[in-house]
């Protein structure tokens, strides 16, 4: 019994448009992710494993990245390449997240923590701010974070 990839990346191949010049970024990688699975990008410094992973979301800025038409990015039988940036904010941290090598580009560090997720549970999930917040301190209360009083919120830090 053959199964379907969750995630099917085909020929990925992404380049930039600067000034005069174009910068070829990703080269024709492909792989597949079933369901269940997890995948780590591994490399050097430089070797464009965040170009790669932001790639597969439309994370890249759209005025300067060019795919390849031979570019394939399939999620559940969708081209992701093909859908608007709205679907993609709804499949970003729903369907597919990542954890990117340097927290600063992951969370903003002029916002408590817990406020950062309550906001990205309140955009996944059709739930209100007061549950959004009793599942963060639970979440964090789990994770061994303290409950802390937030500026007029009582959500976590």
């Amino acid at each position: 019994m053959t199964t379907t990839p969750l995630l099917s990346i085909e020929k990925l191949d992404v380049s930039f448009r600067l000034n005069t010049e174009t910068v070829h970024a990703v080269k024709k990688t492909s792989f597949d992710l079933n369901k269940g699975e997890t995948l780590v990008i591994v490399g050097e410094p430089g070797s464009r494993r965040s170009v790669t992973a932001m790639s597969i979301v439309g994370l890249l800025p759209e005025n300067i990245t060019e795919y390849s038409k031979d570019t394939k990015i399939i999620l559940d039988g969708e081209n992701l390449i093909q859908k608007s940036d709205n679907y993609l904010r709804k499949v970003r941290g729903n369907r597919i997240g990542f954890i990117f090598q340097e927290s600063m580009t992951s969370l903003n560090p002029y916002m408590k923590i817990g406020q950062q997720l309550v906001e990205e549970i309140i955009e996944h999930n059709s739930i209100s701010q007061v549950q959004a917040e009793r599942k963060v301190i639970d979440m964090l209360e789990q994770a061994g974070i303290k409950k802390r009083k937030v500026s007029d919120k009582n959500v976590s830090s």
